[in-house]
């Protein structure tokens, strides 16, 4: 049976923060186009259910896009929603990789 896989991604300006569950992948890669197509093959290896951004006024938007057109399902969500799951799981340190580990499992549940 094939493991489902969640992933959260924290943009950043220069910088994007991965986190991948089950199994807890974390990882940083840069925001350029060959990037984003490392990160593309990367993830298409995965049978991932589903990848979580925050919107963050614009810098998501590339990726976002180019994950969707390669099939891989994305929501790109309302950080007020995800800050509030974070909380609720009683996470409060606010960077990057705990955010990118709170899209994740925002993303699996």
């Amino acid at each position: 049976m094939d493991t489902n896989y969640f992933v959260g991604i924290d943009v950043a300006k220069d910088h994007f923060d991965i986190h991948i569950l089950p199994d807890n992948t974390a990882f940083q890669t840069g925001s350029a186009a060959e990037d984003i197509a490392k990160l593309i093959v990367k993830l298409k290896k995965l049978s991932v259910k589903l990848i979580v951004i925050e919107a963050t006024g614009g810098y998501e938007t590339q990726l976002a896009a180019e994950l969707q057109a390669n099939d891989l399902p994305t929501a790109v969500v309302n950080p007020r929603r995800t800050r509030l799951f974070a909380s609720a799981l009683g996470r409060l340190a606010k960077t990057d990789r705990i955010d990118a580990k709170a899209l994740a499992l925002f993303a699996q549940k």
